[in-house]
C-alpha cells in the first residue's frame, strides 16, 4: 500500500534550503520516493489551514518512507533541513498504487492539480451512496484518488486530520468543469447535507 506525507514548512533560510532540496532530490528518488508536489501555486477554498508552502511526497510503502527517513545517508541532510526552515505541518497517510500523472500532450500544458480534502461525516450510509457513484465519474474525468480513508499518522505539527482524501486532477480547467458540471451537481448536494468539509485546498503539482 502507498504512503503519501504531506508537508507544509517555512523556509527561513533559503540558500541553505536549495542545497538541500538538490541533495536531497536524487536521494528520494533513489528510495523509490516520488515528489508530487513542490512549491506549486496554492487556494484554499475551504478551511481555516493556509498553508503558503506544500510538499507531497509518494513512497511506495511506509517500509520504503521509515528507511529513507531513518538512513544514514539522510541525517546529515535532516540536519539542514531542520536548521533552515520551521515545520508546520507533517503528515502521512495510506494510499492506493495510483498510476503516474499521464503526460501532457503539450509540453506547455499547465502541471497536474492536486485537491487535499479533509470532512466529517454525518450520514455514513449516505455517504458511502456518494462515494460509489462520484468515484467512477471522477475517474471518467480524469481524476486518481490517491488516498481515500486510509490510516493516517501525524509527524509533526498542530493539523491531526481524522480523515483525508488527495486526489489528482490532469489540470484545473477539467477539475473545475467536472465540480461544475450537471452530472455532478445532484452528488455535491447529497455530500453537502451529509458531510462538514473542514479543509479543501488546491496545489499545483510538479
Amino acid at each position: 500500500m502507498a504512503l503519501y506525507e504531506v508537508l507544509e514548512n517555512d523556509i527561513h533560510d533559503a540558500e541553505a534550503y536549495e542545497r538541500y532540496k538538490a541533495a536531497v532530490t536524487p536521494m528520494v528518488k533513489a528510495a523509490g520516493g516520488e515528489y508530487l508536489v513542490r512549491d506549486g501555486a496554492i487556494d484554499v477554498l475551504a478551511g481555516d489551514w493556509r498553508p503558503s508552502r506544500l510538499v507531497i511526497f509518494r513512497w511506495p510503502d511506509r517500509a520504503a518512507a521509515d528507511g529513507f527517513s531513518s538512513s544514514p545517508e539522510y541525517q546529515p541532510l535532516k540536519d539542514i533541513r531542520l536548521a533552515a526552515s520551521t515545520t508546520k505541518v507533517f503528515v502521512a497517510v495510506e494510499g492506493f498504487d495510483a498510476p503516474a500523472a499521464p503526460p501532457a500532450d503539450d509540453p506547455g500544458a499547465a502541471a497536474p492539480i492536486y485537491a487535499l480534502l479533509e470532512n466529517e461525516i454525518h450520514d455514513p450510509e449516505v455517504y458511502e451512496r456518494y462515494k460509489a457513484a462520484v468515484k467512477p465519474m471522477a475517474e471518467a474525468a480524469g481524476a486518481a484518488y490517491l488516498t481515500r480513508d486510509g490510516a493516517i499518522d501525524v509527524l509533526a505539527g498542530d493539523w491531526r486530520p481524522s480523515r483525508l482524501v488527495i486526489f489528482r486532477w490532469p489540470s484545473r480547467a477539467k477539475m473545475q468543469a467536472f465540480f461544475a458540471s450537471e452530472e455532478y451537481r445532484p452528488w455535491k448536494e447529497l455530500r453537502e447535507s451529509v458531510t462538514t468539509t473542514k479543509v479543501l485546498v488546491v496545489v499545483e503539482g510538479v
